[in-house]
């Protein structure tokens, strides 16, 4: 986790499960875009503790895989308003699940900037600007 006091209109994110190269790559467009990603887990206990603990905006998980959606469940479970974003390794889809909806959103990826348009409207959602 990265240390310091959480700047509250910062979007915070928690990467976890991710493979390597996918989460680095990630963690930095993130945060050359101005997103803080609070956390960085492997481990699923670890990550659902960091959740329910640091009350991110947002989690990314790999869509790729297995199980991936049954652990978005246990994340909306530990942290009931976060919005999850299961990321496909190809790019070219991403579902997500909202506290506003109980069914998952398939999102067709043509780029990474969709995931930052999903970002952004949980920035907007949370009474922030972009």
């Amino acid at each position: 986790m990265l240390g310091g006091v959480v700047d509250p209109d910062e979007l915070r994110v928690v990467l976890g499960e991710l493979p390597p190269i996918m989460a680095i790559g990630l963690r930095a467009v993130l945060e050359e875009h101005g997103v803080r990603v609070i956390a960085q887990e492997d481990d699923r206990t670890q990550m659902l503790d960091q959740v329910a603990r640091l009350r991110p905006h947002v989690v990314v998980l790999d869509l790729d895989k297995a199980g991936a959606t049954a652990l978005a469940e246990q994340v909306r479970h530990a942290g009931p308003d976060v919005k999850v974003i299961l990321w496909s390794r190809d790019e070219t889809v991403m579902e997500v699940l909202e506290s506003v909806s109980p069914a998952p959103r398939l999102v067709a990826v043509t780029a990474p900037e969709a995931l930052w348009d999903e970002l952004n409207s949980s920035r907007r959602s949370d009474g922030n600007k972009e």
